[in-house]
């Protein structure tokens, strides 16, 4: 299996995801704190949260191989944390069901979801985990998805459907 994570570098691709994840993330909480919209905010807020965690499956597996890059998703979910922290009293912040920012609390269970994924599927299958898609090749690796990819993919997202519910009741 080698290193589980490697040390290379980022690419220019993963430098300019950060930069926009920044910019993206700034302008968010600074319109929470300064809302034009109330319900825009909860909604942004929402997505936010919970499309990071789907981001990092579909699109972030590849990187998430790399050390960097899953230090940095770290920070960012100890930030997530600290930030849902300093907003859980904000009450306009809330739908019926729950506060809109509750899934900042997942952007490090979502990580290290990935990573025991990964693990295992170097161990069953001897290959990295991939994102199955459509066309039954996948993306980054160009290699053909099969059953054990369907069914890592089909665990996380189950994982982030129980969740949403377990923390929006």
């Amino acid at each position: 299996m080698g290193n589980f994570l490697n040390k290379e570098k980022l690419n220019k691709g993963e430098v300019i995801f950060f930069i926009l994840y920044f910019l993206t993330s700034f302008t968010l909480f600074f319109t929470i704190d300064f809302p034009i919209n109330k319900e825009l905010s909860r909604f942004s807020l929402f997505f936010y949260s919970y499309g990071t965690v789907l981001f990092l499956y579909i699109f972030g597996y590849k990187s998430l191989r790399k050390l960097l890059f899953t230090q940095f998703f770290i920070l960012i979910g100890l930030i997530h944390i600290i930030i849902f922290l300093l907003i859980k009293d904000n009450g306009e912040l809330y739908f019926e069901k729950g506060h809109s920012g509750k899934g900042l609390n997942y952007t490090i269970i979502a990580i290290l979801l990935i990573q025991i994924l990964r693990y295992l599927s170097l161990k069953i299958q001897q290959k990295e985990l991939v994102c199955p898609d459509r066309s039954g090749i996948d993306m980054f690796d160009n290699r053909k998805t099969n059953f054990f990819d369907f069914i890592f993919f089909l665990f996380y997202l189950l994982s982030f459907v129980g969740f949403i519910v377990i923390t929006c009741n």
